[in-house]
């Protein structure tokens, strides 16, 4: 969460998780600077994950402030609250991918008790890309970055060279690309990166983490991450044939609990329609599909893959 002065008040950026916890925390962290609710003329939310989203309806309650987001995430956030037809989705996803059913309920049970902790709202207002913001250190210029989420955004200063990077850029990870249906979210966070990589950017404000520096190494870091993924894949389907649940018994060897399960599955399936896009590999079979790699060299230049098919 950030706090940022703007005339008559201030903005905030993400509310996190609706717990008391964060809620007490936030409430002391106003009152440390002689704030009160009230302050706050203005939440911006950089996407809909809890951890992001979670105190919206009570902050928003108590300061009569206007909550912002990008559309494509207020759609995905009431699709994730409106009942169980996204869990639905995902354990036929998970089925169809060769889990096994037991294997199947337990991560989409989680994924429910999870989805219960999304708040559900609307937003006052929708921020489109290029839009900006204004504030006591000069203008914020929206940036749509998908991948991570459907409408992610950041928010960039070039007077001050500051970023708020969302879970964009976390200094010691790379944030989760999980599959999406009918969206390249790999693709989309890759091109995210390349966007990203063309600021003058002095100091990078992250949700997770402390302010750092240094974007365009973090960014090669990144996009090298994905790429090492990508040949993995193509390498392991060199040898045949796999599902998804059989590609990530090869990628993680040891048991993963149910939520780092859906991660690690979604992950390997958006880097499989990636490269499914661009013809490198592709899927077949009913009910469970399996995956297989075309003839193409495995060893090809990542950074021309980024651009569209």
């Amino acid at each position: 969460m950030y706090l940022v002065e703007q005339a008559g008040g201030y903005t905030l950026i993400d509310t996190a998780m609706g717990t008391n916890e964060a809620f007490i925390v936030l409430d002391q962290g106003l009152s440390s600077i002689g704030a009160a609710w009230t302050d706050i003329k203005r939440i911006v939310v950089s996407h809909l994950h809890p951890d992001h989203t979670g105190l919206v309806p009570r902050l928003r309650e108590l300061s009569k402030a206007p909550v912002l987001m990008n559309r494509q995430d207020a759609i995905l956030l009431d699709q994730v609250t409106a009942g169980p037809a996204k869990a639905e989705e995902l354990r036929g996803v998970l089925v169809r991918g060769g889990v096994e059913r037991n294997l199947a309920d337990a991560v989409t049970a989680t994924y429910t008790k999870i989805a219960s902790a999304f708040p559900r709202f609307q937003p006052d207002q929708f921020l489109d890309d290029g839009e900006r913001l204004n504030s006591r250190i000069g203008p914020w210029r929206v940036i749509i970055t998908p991948g991570h989420a459907p409408g992610h955004l950041c928010l960039y200063n070039s007077d001050r060279k500051l970023l708020f990077s969302g879970d964009q850029v976390i200094e010691d990870i790379t944030p989760h690309i999980g599959w999406l249906p009918g969206r390249d979210s790999l693709a989309e966070f890759l091109e995210s990166l390349e966007r990203l990589s063309k600021l003058e950017v002095e100091t990078i404000l992250p949700s997770h983490g402390q302010p750092f520096s240094g974007l365009k190494p973090w960014i090669e870091r990144a996009v090298r991450h994905h790429e090492d993924r990508c040949r993995q894949l193509e390498e392991l389907l060199a040898g045949g044939a796999q599902t998804v649940a059989e590609l990530v018994a090869s990628v993680w060897r040891r048991t993963l609990r149910p939520l780092d399960y859906q991660l690690g599955f979604t992950e390997i399936l958006s880097h499989l329609e990636y490269l499914a896009a661009r013809g490198r590999v592709f899927a077949e079979g009913k009910p469970v599909e399996r995956w297989s790699a075309r003839a193409v060299s495995v060893h090809g230049t990542f950074s021309s893959a980024i651009r569209k098919p």
